[in-house]
Parts: C-alpha cells; structure tokens; sequence
C-alpha cells in the first residue's frame, strides 16, 4: 500500500513538473528588434549623401521572415522636412497592398517612429515595404551591385525597388525591383517582434 501511495505521489509531482515547463516554454517572450543599422555593414553599403527636392520615387525593399511575428512599428529618416509622408506594405508575390500608413510630419535628419497595430506577418512569405518621397538619403557600395539577399537574425533582405515619378501620385504604385544597383536610398525600416 504504501509502495502504491509513493508512486501515485511521484506520478503526480512527475506530472505537475511537466505541467510546468510546458507552461514556462509557452511564456517566452522575443524583444522587438530592428536589424538595419546591421544592415548596412552587412551589404556593405556607406552614406553617400541627402537628396532634396529630387525626383518623386516609390522606393523601397522585399523581405521575408525566418519565424512567423509581428511589425511593431515603422521608422523613416528624410534629409528635408515632409508632410504626409506615405509608406506601404505589400504582399510581393500578388503586389496587392497590405496597408498604406500616413505621417502626417516629418523633420529633417530626425527618425520618426510611427507606431501601428501589431501586423501579423507569416514565416518564409515574401513582402515588400515602400515610401514615396522626393528626398532620400542614398547609400553607396562602391562601384560593384549590392549583394541579395542579406540575412540577419529573423529577416532576410532579398530585393531593392525603386520607381521614379516627375510628379506626385495620388495612390501607392508598386515599384519595380532594380537589380544590380550599388546605391539603396534608405532609411525606411521597422521593428519586428518574433512570436513563434
């Protein structure tokens, strides 16, 4: 009896220990995390210079995720003042928009942050972030193409984009992937947040 009693109380603590570890593993919590500063090393790509008052370009870049997760907020730095700067999300494959955000004012040489609403994006699926803005800083790797894709932690960089248009358009377009550019007009980036 006492042998029966001893083992239905290990099984027990067995059981509420198991119990447990699920529980602490379901707890696990990513930090958000921005991995352009990275970026830039990695391609090697160096500051080139500002542009003001240019050409209107959509421009932008293709990304996938690693782990599936959530878009926690947008960051962009112009090298003139705007109104009403546009960014949009897109599916890539489809070129449908996902969601088009407005920043109602943005200051020169000052990264804005606009936070959003948690957006769900899904693991190996492929989107594409742009902003429209006739100023932008431009990046430069010498005079050899930017290597892609670039991966860091969960994100992998995989494709530039840039359309230019001669005057400002009213809806999102979706620009056109330029291929073996050395120059990446930035900085448009985020903060993603892991969940699996």
């Amino acid at each position: 009896m006492k042998t029966k009693l001893i083992n239905l109380l290990a099984c027990i603590l067995l059981l509420s220990l198991t119990q447990c570890k699920e529980e602490d593993a379901e707890k696990i919590t990513y930090e958000p995390k921005n991995i352009f500063p990275d970026f830039y090393d990695l391609a090697a790509l160096k500051f080139d210079k500002g542009s003001v008052n240019d050409f209107y370009y959509e421009y932008g870049f293709s990304f996938q995720f690693l782990n599936k997760g959530v878009i926690k907020n947008l960051k962009v730095k112009l090298p003139d003042n705007q109104t009403n700067l546009r960014i949009t999300i897109w599916t890539a494959g489809t070129k449908e928009v996902i969601k088009t955000f407005t920043i109602p004012d943005v200051k020169a040489n000052v990264e804005f942050v606009l936070d959003i609403p948690d957006l769900e994006v899904e693991k190996d699926k492929k989107y594409t972030i742009s902003l429209f803005s006739n100023d932008y800083f431009f990046y430069k790797k010498g005079s050899s193409a930017v290597s892609l894709p670039v991966t860091k932690g969960n994100i992998q960089i995989t494709d530039y984009h840039s359309q230019g248009f001669n005057t400002p358009n009213a809806t999102p377009q979706y620009p056109t992937i330029f291929l073996n550019t050395s120059i990446w007009a930035g900085e448009l980036s985020f903060d993603f947040q892991r969940m699996e």
